[in-house]
């Protein structure tokens, strides 16, 4: 399948990088290390209302147990740190691959330079399509109950699904509230693909395999979006070939 290059309006929300890991220091100190090299380049920082709470709280629950503790915001990304993550979004609309790639892979590369991983146990790019209505008629995605369409609402749908050298949780739901790890967006439909690698097999995983990992991450992600969408609707978005 020939995919677009560009397509406007874009409905893609969010792209978010976030690295997952066994710290090689105290949980605790884990913000302190990654903030130091990157403070000038994020120098907002906002302390989130989950690092108030006890450690054993998130260290005992696999559910929350990777969400942020602190944001630290440039003008165009905001970086995440928690005891046992670090995640990197765009803030405000999407500027496109090219542009976003470089910095994402410059920070994650900074901050697992810190030493703060001992063993990465997971390397994820999410990205996080919002669209107005319901999408799923629009989509190759159907459900049926007793041979009849589905048309309930608040669908959802999730899968794991096995690419080309990564793994992929595609999320298709309508009717949510969607808010993302960086921002409230409103009610309607989503298309939510994360790619990613359990337990990366290297553990000095740094420089190549960062942005490797990112670049194959997004060809499957975009290759996924696209064979969702249903002719009609892509030409909707204007889509720009090579």
């Amino acid at each position: 399948m020939k995919l677009p290059v560009k397509i406007s309006p874009c409905p893609l929300v969010e792209p978010i990088a976030e690295i997952r890991f066994e710290p090689a220091v105290p949980a605790q100190a884990v913000f302190g290390l990654v903030y130091k090299p990157l403070e000038e380049s994020f120098p907002e920082t906002v302390a989130l209302p989950q690092s108030a709470l006890p450690e054993t709280l998130f260290e005992q629950n696999p559910a929350v147990k990777y969400q942020p503790h602190y944001r630290l915001d440039s003008e165009d990304f905001s970086l995440m740190i928690g005891p046992w993550s670090v995640a990197v979004g765009t803030r405000g609309e999407y500027p496109g691959w090219a542009t976003v790639f470089p910095t994402i892979a410059e920070t994650l590369n900074e901050a697992l330079a810190t030493g703060v991983a001992k063993r990465v146990e997971r390397f994820g790019l999410r990205f996080i399509n919002f669209f107005e209505g319901d999408v799923f008629p629009k989509l190759h995605l159907s459900f049926a109950f007793r041979g009849a369409p589905l048309k309930g609402s608040e669908t959802f749908f999730k899968t794991v699904l096995d690419l080309a050298e990564v793994k992929a949780v595609l999320q298709v739901g309508k009717d949510l509230a969607l808010q993302t790890p960086f921002r409230k967006i409103g009610i309607g439909s989503l298309i939510d693909i994360d790619c990613f690698v359990p337990d990366p097999p290297h553990r000095d995983f740094l420089d190549t395999e960062v942005s490797q990992f990112l670049q194959v991450a997004h060809q499957r992600e975009k290759e996924t979006f696209f064979s969702l969408l249903k002719d009609e609707f892509l030409q909707q978005f204007n889509p720009k070939y090579e």
